[in-house]
């Protein structure tokens, strides 16, 4: 099978780049900013669109640096100028060789930090710190925290158990590489939106608003006003 047959290739990708950390605190410390595609339809990379004077990213990094010791960034390759955020330099995890998509950046992503990890999609601007708070405190180790949106998972806002890489594993043996499917292969607490998370969004009444054209753009900054 071309790419990943399994997480192994994620898991070598991770200890070429570095040190594989190990904890056994349950605790969520580690945040990861995932930088994606390209951002073709906005006409730049996502990360470097401008909200009020601030990127994209700079805001995520922001926004996070005081519920996380650890923030990280994931992206395809390690930016041409070497900076990252700005004024907040986070470390940088390269996605692994051959990645076919998320599932497998997910899988890299457990094996660097080596821990119980929030990721969060970087056009997800209005992801609000209490809903955040919340998924936190609904993680029990050898449990993921993935909330979900009518029918669908939002696997982009969600807290990562490192015993989710067996299931990837599993998933991408069986041919499916689909986070929406992961439930079906690890431990997964499943929140409601809005039913189990409302209370805690701040009174943001779309906190996985996700940024993806110019329209979202303009809505964006009409909500920000």
């Amino acid at each position: 099978m071309p790419g990943l047959s399994s997480a192994t290739a994620a898991r070598e990708a991770s200890r070429a780049g570095g040190k594989i950390v190990s904890r056994t605190d349950p605790g969520v410390e580690d945040c990861v900013i995932l930088i994606g595609g390209e951002g073709r339809r906005l006409g730049r990379r996502k990360e470097s669109v401008e909200i009020g004077g601030e990127t994209l990213l700079d805001r995520h990094l922001e926004r996070w640096k005081a519920l996380f010791p650890r923030l990280w960034v994931s992206r395809r390759e390690i930016s041409e100028d070497g900076g990252e955020g700005g004024s907040h330099p986070p470390h940088v995890i390269v996605d692994p060789p051959g990645s076919e998509g998320v599932i497998d950046v997910i899988a890299g992503i457990l094996e660097q930090t080596g821990a119980p990890t929030m990721v969060i999609a970087v056009d997800l601007p209005l992801l609000p710190v209490s809903l955040v708070e919340r998924l936190i405190q609904l993680h029990r180790r050898g449990t993921s925290v993935i909330p979900r949106n009518n029918l669908r998972l939002e696997p982009l806002a969600a807290v990562y158990d490192p015993s989710a890489i067996d299931g990837i594993a599993t998933l991408i043996d069986n041919g499916c590489r689909s986070l929406q499917q992961l439930p079906s292969a690890c431990s997964c607490s499943l929140p409601r939106w809005p039913q189990d998370l409302e209370k805690w969004a701040g009174g943001v009444a779309d906190p996985f608003f996700n940024l993806n054209t110019p329209e979202d753009l303009k809505q964006l900054d009409e909500l920000e006003r």
